[in-house]
């Protein structure tokens, strides 16, 4: 059922353009976490290292790594209930958003399924990355 575009190369009309528009619906969380994290988490990430680095007193590393612990739980909470909310938005309207996207309704179950594992997909870029932030290399 797919078209050829060139040799082995073979696109799926219903498929792919199902996946590209339920993969665009993870914007808003990977925009919200660059904002987040570029900002907010980042400053108190500097200042626990900043203690550890500087040896600082006992309280004073723990009070900055519970502030950097807070931030961390407040930012992921909002990217959760944020993209949650685009997801569950793309879920229920997804019958009207593939006819807006001018795809066949052979699609909405595809746009269902990959707008949620995109959800899933997202989460776990954003955990990747405060992986790596805390230089966990093995464990990423």
């Amino acid at each position: 059922r797919g078209n050829t575009v060139d040799g082995l190369l073979r696109v799926f009309p219903e498929y792919d353009s199902a996946v590209f528009f339920a993969y665009t619906t993870i914007i808003p969380v990977l925009s919200l976490f660059l904002v987040q994290v570029e900002t907010s988490f980042y400053k108190s990430y500097r200042a626990f290292y900043s203690q550890v680095l500087e040896k600082g007193s006992y309280h004073a590393i723990t009070q900055a790594k519970q502030q950097m612990m807070f931030v961390l739980r407040r930012s992921i909470g909002l990217l959760i209930t944020y993209q949650g909310l685009v997801t569950l938005f793309a879920l229920a309207f997804a019958p009207q958003l593939v006819w807006w996207f001018k795809l066949q309704a052979i699609s909405i179950p595809v746009f269902r399924i990959t707008a949620l594992a995109a959800f899933l997909h997202g989460l776990f870029l954003v955990s990747l990355i405060l992986i790596l932030y805390f230089d966990f290399q093995n464990l990423a």
